[in-house]
């Protein structure tokens, strides 16, 4: 729709002249004002007011990051860290072979990663935002933000660290179950073909064994809070 049609004046009533008076004056004075337009002898290209995209600045805090590698080096390093974890207090091949064994591992691997991208994205987001305040922007709101970005990440760390205590507790307990020596004869259930054989064998209940370690856990941290 031009300009014309937006002034263009509605169906009058007979009966509101004045009104009618009003819109002619007005389109009366359009007119004049696209004579005046006409007759104006400097013509411009819209063309040159268009705006240079390369005249617009570009940020320099630009990044790519490929998550799906972050996330698989993260899962390398995590499972070094549980392996090394776990092997310092099992030496049972037999045990460290066991599938419950494996399962409980995982679970570890797969919380350490994932507490390691946490920890590496609120890292991230208190550098670019401290970094646009060294820069000049002093707006209230990135201040906030800053602040935000600082709880964020403290709550990460402590998460990160509190996994690592619970693993290291965790494995600990488990390995004083079975000693720290390779007996063979302390063998998982899961892993022990039930044939006969001239070797006696101590078969122990993987799930049970997780129990007691967790109960011994939950003990521990009510007797803290009773400390406390």
């Amino acid at each position: 729709m031009d300009l014309d049609d937006i002034l263009k004046p509605d169906n009058l009533n007979d009966k509101e002249p004045e009104k009618d008076k009003k819109k002619n004056a007005v389109k009366s004075r359009l007119d004049d004002l696209k004579e005046m337009l006409k007759s104006d002898p400097v013509q411009l290209d819209t063309n040159d007011l268009l705006a240079n995209t390369d005249a617009f600045p570009t940020s320099q805090q630009a990044k790519y990051i490929d998550y799906d590698e972050e996330k698989k080096n993260h899962k390398e390093y995590a499972e070094q860290a549980i392996t090394n974890i776990i092997t310092t207090y099992i030496k049972s091949e037999k045990l460290l072979d066991s599938p419950r064994l494996k399962d409980l591992k995982q679970n570890d691997v797969m919380k350490y990663s994932r507490l390691l991208l946490l920890l590496q994205i609120s890292e991230a987001n208190l550098i670019r935002l401290q970094e646009s305040i060294d820069g000049g922007d002093m707006m209230k709101e990135m201040f906030d933000s800053v602040n935000k970005a600082q709880q964020e990440y403290r709550a990460n760390m402590t998460a990160f660290d509190q996994h690592i205590a619970k693993c290291e507790k965790y494995w600990k307990e488990y390995a004083d179950l079975y000693g720290f020596e390779n007996e063979e004869e302390k063998i998982v259930q899961e892993t022990e073909d039930k044939t006969e054989t001239e070797d006696k064998h101590t078969i122990i209940d993987m799930s049970k064994l997780t129990e007691i370690i967790q109960q011994r856990l939950e003990d521990e941290k009510d007797n803290q809070r009773k400390k406390e």
